[in-house]
């Protein structure tokens, strides 16, 4: 069993601890992907452009990788799938949207392959996971983005009854009467994942990290096969808000916000405009939570404030003058991720409040 924290939260994953070190002292192409992706990963907290070392371990990767391909058998290799999603994870954060579609399409081929040829790989749950997860960045990233091998159909994941119990308990708000069935489904089981978050954020235990493959698997994959679905402009903006949410989880720790999050946040300022007029069919509540998780998830609040902010219920309500504590309730009641959102929330509300106090 590995262990590892992501913003304070402790998950469990199923897997020998000293896999990835012996695959970089064993594999040159592995030890360069690695380095590769450190430094590029630093690039993106730095919000700089791809750094000379970065290009550097990008020029010892490629190489290495198209000799592996020039293998008939390459197919097979775990490996070969997971350099080719560091590239194509890479070139999208940088914005470099033709070549992740490049390698998009290898990944493509390379699991059509598999399937046909009935070959399961050594670390199933992890590589689908990373499909799923570059399948949802890409989508977020541009509406140019062709999903990734999208025919896998995942289940639903089995909720535990506590969570169940937890969703009654805590009067989380239900979007059935306002939604399709399939978007008011997948909503229901990104509130489930908030609350599993929370719970164990809360008593500071491990999360199993099975149990969140499965729910982030069906959940990403849902949210991008739903994409394609025509829908009213209120739907829309709803699905949006749940691509916005799910994006925070992509912020490197210290960080305010992430090329993932400006996107969605951007998409998802585009749909509130449009379905401002219907807003009133939804709980107050709801577009006080589309609101926040536009604001959170974008980089200078001042310059959408006017744009959000101005004629919405939120604007004209007691909202305006309800503290912290009274605001975080309320958003609870729709969904809100503790460890993920908390401290973003806290600093949108106040500068929320200091915008208002002086407009």
């Amino acid at each position: 069993m590995c262990s590892f924290r992501h913003f304070g939260i402790k998950i469990d994953i199923d897997a020998d601890p000293m896999w990835c070190f012996r695959l970089i002292v064993s594999q040159e192409m592995c030890l360069h992907a690695i380095l590769l992706l450190a430094s590029a990963s630093n690039d993106l907290a730095s919000q700089k452009p791809l750094s000379k070392t970065s290009y550097r371990h990008l020029q010892r990767t490629l190489p290495l990788l198209n000799q592996r391909l020039s293998d008939p058998n390459a197919y097979t290799d775990d490996m070969v799938l997971y350099v080719i999603g560091i590239l194509a994870s890479m070139t999208i954060f940088f914005k470099d949207y033709e070549s992740a579609q490049v390698h998009a399409a290898g990944i493509s081929k390379i699991m059509r392959l598999r399937k046909k040829f009935g070959v399961e790989p050594k670390q199933k749950s992890m590589i689908l996971l990373s499909v799923d997860r570059l399948n949802f960045c890409g989508s977020l990233a541009t509406d140019l983005w062709t999903p990734v091998y999208n025919e896998l159909n995942w289940i639903q994941p089995a909720v535990p009854a506590h969570i169940i119990h937890l969703h009654a308990s805590y009067n989380m708000l239900p979007l059935d009467d306002y939604l399709d069935s399939e978007l008011a489904n997948v909503f229901r089981n990104l509130q489930y994942l908030s609350i599993l978050f929370n719970e164990h954020f809360c008593r500071k235990t491990a999360l199993d990290g099975t149990v969140l493959h499965e729910y982030l698997e069906y959940i990403q994959s849902s949210l991008v096969n739903l994409l394609p679905s025509p829908r009213d402009s209120l739907q829309n903006c709803v699905y949006q808000g749940m691509m916005a949410f799910l994006a925070t989880t992509f912020r490197l720790p210290g960080s305010y916000t992430h090329p993932s999050c400006h996107s969605a946040a951007a998409k998802l300022r585009r749909c509130y405009v449009e379905a401002r007029a219907s807003m009133e069919r939804l709980p107050t509540i709801v577009e006080i939570w589309l609101i926040y998780t536009c604001l959170l998830s974008t980089e200078n609040m001042d310059e959408v404030f006017d744009e959000i902010i101005i004629g919405t219920r939120w604007e004209f309500s007691d909202l305006r003058r309800s503290s912290w504590e009274e605001t975080l309730l309320l958003l609870k009641r729709v969904m809100w991720i503790d460890a993920f959102h908390d401290k973003v929330g806290r600093k949108t509300f106040e500068r929320l409040t200091t915008r208002t106090q002086a407009s």
